[in-house]
């Protein structure tokens, strides 16, 4: 390996390539001892690595512990917890989440909980307002599907002789 790579370095030095052709038959035995002393250094790195960890083993931790040991299910990190600081510095107010709930307070607390909601404006304002308005709308159509094949079958005939006098029409430069 270390042939593969010194090969091409000696070559140019020999054809006279470079800025001190001169000191060519003296750059070959340092690069061997220089790539000798490198190899030796990483090898005595993963050794000591290794020694290392054998006498001092990892620490067994809870991946999402963060140094609290006494973490249980009902304690979840959700995205509110890593929004915090957009949501209460950043976001104008009527885009910041209502919290429900407090501290608790007194020397013998009642259980207490706490609950936050965060609405998204754009959905309570405009998704959910326009898909309530097409809901009535095609609500009023609901005779037209009463579970009737034969019925369903007249309504795409009709539609196709719609269809076809329409093509027609258009063909022969009949517009609206």
């Amino acid at each position: 390996v270390l042939e593969l790579i010194l090969r091409p370095a000696r070559m140019l030095l020999a054809a006279g390539v470079g800025p001190l052709p001169a000191v060519a038959p003296v750059i070959g035995p340092i690069g061997r001892l220089a790539a000798v002393l490198l190899l030796l250094l990483v090898l005595s790195l993963l050794l000591v690595g290794r020694w290392g960890r054998k006498w001092r083993p990892a620490a067994t931790v809870a991946t999402w512990g963060c140094g609290y040991p006494a973490a249980s299910s009902r304690m979840q990190y959700t995205a509110g917890g890593y929004a915090e600081l957009a949501q209460k510095q950043l976001f104008p107010v009527p885009l910041r989440p209502h919290p429900a709930g407090g501290p608790p307070a007194g020397l013998f607390p009642p259980p207490a909980s706490w609950s936050q909601e965060a609405p998204d404006p754009v959905l309570s304002s405009i998704f959910l307002p326009a898909f309530r308005s097409v809901a009535e709308r095609c609500q009023r159509l609901r005779f037209i599907q009463q579970g009737k094949v034969h019925l369903y079958l007249f309504y795409i005939f009709v539609t196709c002789a719609v269809l076809l006098t329409w093509s027609v029409l258009a063909h022969r430069g009949w517009s609206w």
